[in-house]
C-alpha cells in the first residue's frame, strides 16, 4: 500500500493522529507505509496498541 492511499492513521484508544514516517531508513520499501511513533514512544497499551488506518 502506498502512502497516497492513506487518509489518516490514528490511535484507536485516543483518536490522536499518528504521522506517516518519512525516515530515510524506510525509503528502501516504497510499497510499505510505516507509522511514525516517535523516537521513544509511550504507547496507550504496552501489550495491545491498535492503530486505525483510514483509506482514501
Amino acid at each position: 500500500m502506498r502512502k497516497e492511499q492513506i487518509d489518516s492513521i490514528r490511535y484507536l484508544a485516543s483518536g490522536a493522529e499518528v504521522p506517516i514516517s518519512t525516515s530515510w531508513t524506510h525509503s528502501d520499501y516504497p510499497d510499505i507505509v510505516f507509522a511514525d511513533l516517535g523516537a521513544d514512544p509511550v504507547l496507550p497499551d504496552p501489550v495491545d496498541t491498535v492503530l486505525a488506518v483510514k483509506l482514501r
